[in-house]
């Protein structure tokens, strides 16, 4: 046959079409987890190998990025379903089986919609000593195309906190949460918690609907405020301009707020509360007659954020930081700062990606790579020189008598609940005086630093389950040094001494605020009304209202109907792009340091490059250091 093309060009190979094998081979790599850039470069990578530019050339073993995009296309709507719609609840119905058959626990509700994901991991996790005793809860969104609201459940360990659960809901309302929440409790069943069915202490931020559906579901457990978000709050609030408070005067309101939350007992916490509302004998408090009314609103509820009024079932946490760290990794690490395709890939990336970095982070500590805990005993054991074992008293019930380093007074530990009276250690922190302990009696602590090859163990058994290697491989290079364990599970006490307790007002969760309760019927016509009144002003152009509708148009769920409303449309996208960045807090690029990206691309770690910098250092995610600044602080994810 004559043709009238050449037949031995690149433009003509170009053309041929693609083979069956040739497109069953880019969907193992989909499998895999390639996308449609990646799968494309992997593949002629290997081609490359063999050296034949022919074989590169040829469309019909190297596929045009058009051709790979069409496949891609299939595969995902195969696999995954529609972005969004009656077909994702079914095509998660259809792959409950294959999740089930890798130990992975999925319950979905419909209306409202709901999906809890507990992996083998998260399901051994509540057999952790800790997870009967605090649990921290955080919701993040802007992680899919929808933006549906994803909440973390974690337990503290020996390698910082692991997940109990992973929730995806359509919102952030009290219903929303309730109806998670009740999915967890049936998922866990009976032997959630420890085998408690219920934590003895939840610690959140101040989210009123979060803390109400929490209430709802497992009425037995206390709550407790974050810290770090009372004082972030705090300094936001002093720094609204809507409450006009002078910037001088920020930090010595601030200063006053923070002795009430640091007050070492309950008699000093009040006499703190009185000196931060006292506007007859301080200046400062005597101009901001808003402040005193702002205080006293926290003070109503001082059971929850004083830390005078916690003890050491706290275990030494007064902040949720786990659970704001677990929001980066999984926008970081798991989704890599891209939004997923929809709820369905949400579901597959938590149960293999975080799953398997969870599990390679532990097996790093299981294998002795971590030197944090081993780091931190060193530098207690030199704060513990002044001592000798002559010097400790040895009491009943696992009780000890430590003198303090400065004066005569004598501190008592108790080595069963991990505790000691002084200022540090009795919220449950690992005090030098538990140390002393430790080291000169060789009392387990519950609380104490994981440095042994039992901790390492328990680890790698949450980790491997029933792959874990024996206890003797968990052993230090001189196993014979190790102390001995004598007391490695915590025991429950209930515990009559003169310590104050965690008070929570039942009757807390029924105080709502006022914007739940305020009908928004009136609001939403004032803003209507004002648009009009705005547009007969100013006018408006043909293409700022095409816009517009877009933007208007392409809200489909309760989630992205919220962001409009409090952003003007400036967070909803123009069109539903794969792999849509999830954006950053728009304040952070303004204090990215020099050489990183002014997008939303993952940030590069590592060590920085030594070259000048010439720009001005921005300001760090320190709230402590940016207070003593007198500055706004940064925001995280």
């Amino acid at each position: 046959m004559n043709h009238s093309h050449t037949l031995d060009t690149a433009d003509a190979l170009g053309n041929l079409r693609s083979i069956p094998d040739t497109r069953q081979l880019f969907e193992t790599y989909f499998n895999d987890g390639l996308g449609i850039t990646d799968s494309m470069t992997f593949h002629e990578g290997k081609l490359e190998l063999e050296g034949d530019e022919y074989v590169i050339a040829d469309a019909s073993l190297n596929p045009k990025y058009r051709t790979v995009q069409h496949w891609h296309n299939v595969w995902r709507e195969f696999n995954l379903g529609p972005r969004i719609g009656e077909g994702v609840i079914e095509k998660l119905q259809s792959k409950k089986a294959s999740y089930e058959e890798k130990g992975v626990k999925i319950l979905i509700n419909e209306e409202p919609f709901a999906v809890v994901i507990c992996t083998p991991l998260m399901q051994r996790a509540h057999k952790l000593p800790y997870s009967k005793d605090i649990v921290f809860s955080d919701s993040t969104a802007s992680c899919d195309a929808h933006n549906h609201s994803i909440t973390f459940m974690l337990t503290p360990c020996a390698v910082g906190a692991v997940p109990l659960a992973v929730i995806i809901t359509k919102g952030q309302s009290m219903n929303d949460y309730k109806i998670g929440f009740e999915l967890v409790k049936n998922c866990v069943g009976p032997d959630g918690f420890g085998g408690e069915c219920f934590p003895k202490l939840f610690i959140t931020d101040d989210s009123e609907a979060e803390r109400q559906a929490l209430q709802s579901v497992w009425p037995q457990s206390k709550q407790l405020l974050c810290r770090f978000h009372i004082c972030q709050s705090v300094w936001r609030w002093l720094w609204g301009s809507e409450n006009n408070i002078e910037k001088l005067d920020r930090p010595i309101l601030y200063a006053l707020f923070n002795k009430i939350l640091t007050a070492s007992s309950v008699e000093m916490a009040e006499v703190a509360y009185l000196n931060a509302i006292d506007s007859n004998n301080n200046v400062n408090v005597a101009k901001y007659p808003n402040w005193v009314n702002y205080v006293n609103l926290y003070w109503k509820r001082k059971e929850i954020w004083v830390l005078s009024y916690r003890n050491f079932e706290t275990h030494g946490h007064q902040t949720n930081n786990f659970s704001e760290i677990c929001v980066r990794i999984y926008k970081d690490i798991v989704l890599s700062r891209n939004k997923a395709y929809n709820v369905v890939s949400l579901v597959d990336f938590t149960s293999t990606v975080m799953e398997h970095y969870y599990i390679r982070r532990i097996r790093k500590f299981c294998n002795s790579r971590c030197d944090v805990s081993r780091l931190f005993l060193i530098s207690l054991q030199k704060k513990i020189k002044y001592l000798t074992i002559d010097m400790i008293e040895s009491l009943e019930n696992n009780m000890f008598k430590v003198p303090s380093e400065k004066d005569t007074e004598m501190y008592e530990v108790n080595a069963t609940l991990g505790y000691c009276t002084c200022y540090q250690g009795h919220l449950g922190t690992f005090c030098k005086h538990q140390a002393a302990v430790y080291f000169f009696f060789s009392k387990e602590l519950p609380n104490a630093p994981p440095v042994t090859a039992k901790c390492r163990y328990n680890m790698a058994v949450l980790a491997f389950g029933d792959k874990v290697q024996p206890l003797s491989f968990y052993n230090s290079l001189n196993a014979q040094d190790e102390i001995e364990e004598n007391n490695t599970e915590i025991i429950d006490v209930n515990y009559t001494n003169n310590m104050s307790k965690v008070v929570i007002d039942e009757k807390q969760p029924e105080l709502i605020t006022n914007n739940v309760l305020k009908p928004v019927q009136q609001d939403f016509q004032s803003v209507v009304d004002l648009m009009v009144h705005k547009n007969d002003e100013f006018g408006s152009t043909n293409e700022s209202l095409n816009i517009f509708l877009k933007k208007l148009g392409n809200v489909k769920t309760k989630n992205s109907w919220e962001t409009f409303l409090s952003t003007c449309g400036k967070q909803i996208s123009l069109r539903h792009a794969n792999k849509a960045k999830i954006r950053v807090q728009p304040t952070s690029i303004s204090r990215r340091r020099p050489g990183v990206t002014r997008g939303s691309s993952r940030l590069v770690v590592g060590r920085p490059a030594k070259t000048e910098n010439s720009k001005k250092n921005k300001r760090k995610r320190n709230l402590q250091q940016n207070i003593n600044k007198n500055q706004l602080n940064a925001k995280s994810h």
